[in-house]
């Protein structure tokens, strides 16, 4: 879908939204709309230099937008493996910081916009992490 909620006022936005979180269809969707994509995307990708990442913040994803400044973090793919040295695991509770304020801000949604999938992924990554720092 191009910019689906151009052109549509209030009332036809809402229902499109409806139509879209009832129907568990699979879209993409290209939308300058930030209310609309926090209600119905579950995912954010963005086109950059030829490659596709993923992008799990709609702050990222608006601030990748030509000149928004964004460097490549958070992406779905990143994992850290800690060793002894310090900085891995500064990254490591870096990471854990950021899961918690994700985890935070989409608990946060009424429950029929909460994304459950990556409140899940988040989850066990944010566990993985603290188990990796006890080691």
């Amino acid at each position: 879908m191009d910019e689906p909620t151009n052109h549509i006022d209030i009332d036809g936005k809402e229902q499109l939204e409806k139509q879209l979180l009832s129907s568990n269809a699979t879209l993409l969707i290209t939308s300058h709309d930030r209310r609309f994509l926090e209600t119905v995307a579950s995912r954010y990708l963005w086109i950059n230099e030829g490659r596709l990442e993923e992008i799990h913040h709609l702050e990222l994803f608006f601030a990748s937008e030509p000149g928004g400044g964004y460097t490549g973090s958070p992406v779905a793919s990143r994992s850290v493996n800690p060793t002894n040295d310090v900085g891995d695991a500064e990254q490591i509770l870096e990471r854990i910081v950021e899961l918690e304020g994700l985890l935070l801000a989409d608990r946060g949604r009424k429950p029929k916009f909460q994304k459950l999938k990556l409140q899940a992924e988040w989850s066990s990554e944010f566990e993985e992490l603290n188990s990796q720092l006890e080691l």
